[in-house]
Order: structure tokens, then sequence, then C-alpha cells
């Protein structure tokens, strides 16, 4: 049983493959004047002649070179990873750090200062007065 199903569905696969090939392209035109290509002919449609199929033989591609094996200098460190040690932090890079920064600061101000000339930047207003508070202070 299992063997005529798949008889079957092969003959129906390898069908289908081969009339996809056998299949006629015919081209129109529509009330618009419009091209059309579709697979069922009408009254002023001509048939498309395709070229042949432009099909490359496969490429096969060249193996990989192999590496050259480089030889461990000592036993033990060939089957340890190379690691490279992580750049110390020094001072230094504090003090560029901290440069950077106040450098920023300034250009930050300086922008600040050309908006507010141009007129383009907020205006800072005062902050309204507050009463005093009956008892003194508050908060204590």
């Amino acid at each position: 049983m299992r063997k005529s199903i798949t008889a079957g569905m092969v003959a129906i696969a390898a069908l289908g493959i081969g009339s996809g090939a056998l299949a006629e392209i015919y081209q129109s035109k529509d009330a618009q004047g419009n091209t059309v290509f579709s697979d069922t002919p009408t009254q002023d449609a001509e048939v498309v002649e395709l070229g042949s199929e432009n099909i490359a033989d496969a490429v096969t591609p060249r193996p990989p070179e192999p590496e050259p094996a480089q030889p461990a200098a000592n036993p033990a460190q060939a089957d340890s990873p190379q690691l490279t040690p992580a750049p110390a932090v020094t001072d230094d890079d504090d003090e560029l750090r901290e440069e950077w920064y106040e450098e920023q600061r300034r250009d930050a101000a300086r922008e600040a200062l050309r908006d507010h000339a141009a007129g383009e930047g907020e205006v800072a207003r005062p902050l309204p007065a507050t009463r005093p508070h009956p008892g003194g202070v508050r908060g204590r």
C-alpha cells in the first residue's frame, strides 16, 4: 500500500515538473492598452517564444588551503589559549578623562551663552518669592 502511494506521488511530481516546461505564454493587450501576459490564450493573443534556459554548470569550490602548523615553543603553552593582557588603567587615563569632561562642560557653556546672546536659548526667570513661615524657618 505504501509503495503504491509513494509511486503515485512520484508520478504526480514528475508530471508537475514536466508540465511547467511545456506551458506556453501568451501576450495580448487589454481594453486600456496595457500589455498582459497569461497562460491562457485570448482572441488576439500571440505566443511568446522563450529562448533556451540559461543555466550554468555547477561550480565546485576549491578546498581551503591548510594553515601551516606552528611549532609550540613550550609544550605546556600549546594547550593553553593565547591571552592578551588588558592595558593597565593609570592616573594619566583619569587625568585625560577629567580633561575631556571639563572640555565638554566648557563647550556646553559656550553654546548656551551663544544661544542666549542670539535669543534662542532659555531665559532664566527668577523664582517666585516665598512668604516667610510664621513659626520661623521651616523644617526644624
